[in-house]
């Protein structure tokens, strides 16, 4: 017959198991973690996008837009039905339907 555990060896027994516990869930947070990273830089490369980069404000350089001179191909209206064609799409000119277009 053994002689029954003492209360300071029981809750020492306690303590050891919450700590294995804690350290068990903290190795398994990390684990998961670094698969969702590597899931994560895996499917950008596969994508072709890659990781996204951002530069600080003093490597950029930026640049102006360049500006499309587009003419102005006039405002008439013409009969519904008539074909249309314009030089440049989307229009921002030119022969247009006196109605809007019924969807």
């Amino acid at each position: 017959m053994t002689a029954p555990a003492s209360s300071e060896s029981r809750t020492a027994l306690f303590v050891a198991l919450g700590a294995g516990a804690l350290l068990l869930c903290g190795l398994c947070g990390l684990f998961a973690a670094a698969a969702g990273a590597l899931y994560f830089f895996a499917s950008a490369r596969s994508a072709g996008t890659g990781p996204i980069i951002v530069l600080p404000a003093a490597t950029a350089t930026p640049r102006p837009p360049e500006a499309l001179e587009i003419p102005i191909e006039g405002f008439q209206h013409v009969q519904p039905g008539t074909p249309l064609t314009y030089s440049h799409y989307p229009p921002s000119s030119g022969a247009h339907y006196p109605n809007p277009m019924v969807s």
